[in-house]
């Protein structure tokens, strides 16, 4: 919301590698910001509309990440309640030409949209890339892209040997998103390390009964 400025109406896709059914690992930044992201939809403020949610490779493979994206939507009622549509995007070493459900939707969404939408990418940035190759006009559609990622080191050694997952999954889709014509803004790794989800953060949010945060905790 800070980014976009108060009091004006963003609609948003989301684009994220959930990974909340990967046994091997508890990496769940992205299912806690979808959740947070689909309480801010239904606030009272009218500020912050999701359009669709779509999975892409990262933390796990697509199928896996699109698996935990339906949990979620099972969890909180996002498709049901709230008509948000989720597809799932491409996989690791697709080409960016390869149509998937995912590419489809972005591109649909963005196509019979009247108003410039933000994508929020906090996974690989494959699935909008793929969207804009597959229809280049429709780079034009994007008021803002919003990528999480960037440098996990410092100097000239960040983007080849130190860049941070997101950035270093595609980064053939990376450059292809760079270089669209819409405006993007980076949200840099060290940014999330000062946000830190601590026992005492988890405590609070599995204390709040009925909430979907609470409900996903108790999962985890």
């Amino acid at each position: 919301k800070s980014i976009e400025g108060k009091n004006k109406n963003v609609n948003v896709i989301i684009d994220t590698d959930t990974a909340m059914t990967v046994s091997w690992m508890k990496d769940i930044d992205d299912d806690l910001a979808v959740l947070f992201s689909l309480a801010h939809h239904r606030s009272e403020t009218d500020d912050f509309t999701i359009k669709a949610i779509v999975s892409t490779f990262g933390n796990a493979d697509s199928s896996t990440t699109f698996k935990g994206l339906q949990n979620l939507a099972d969890l909180s009622g996002l498709v049901d309640l709230d008509n948000i549509e989720i597809a799932q995007g491409g996989d690791r070493g697709n080409s960016l030409d390869i149509v998937t459900d995912g590419s489809l939707l972005i591109r649909k969404i963005l196509d019979e949209s009247i108003d410039p939408i933000t994508v929020i990418c906090i996974g690989s940035m494959h699935n909008l890339a793929a969207a804009i190759v597959q229809q280049p006009e429709l780079q034009f559609k994007v008021g803002k892209a919003i990528l999480l990622g960037g440098s996990d080191g410092f100097g000239s050694k960040m983007i080849h040997e130190f860049a941070d997952l997101n950035f270093k999954s595609d980064p053939i889709a990376l450059n292809t998103v760079m270089s669209a014509s819409f405006p993007k803004v980076v949200i840099p790794i060290q940014l999330c390390l000062q946000a830190p989800v601590t026992k005492e953060i988890v405590t609070k949010l599995q204390e709040c009964d009925g909430s979907m945060v609470s409900s996903y905790s108790t999962r985890l």
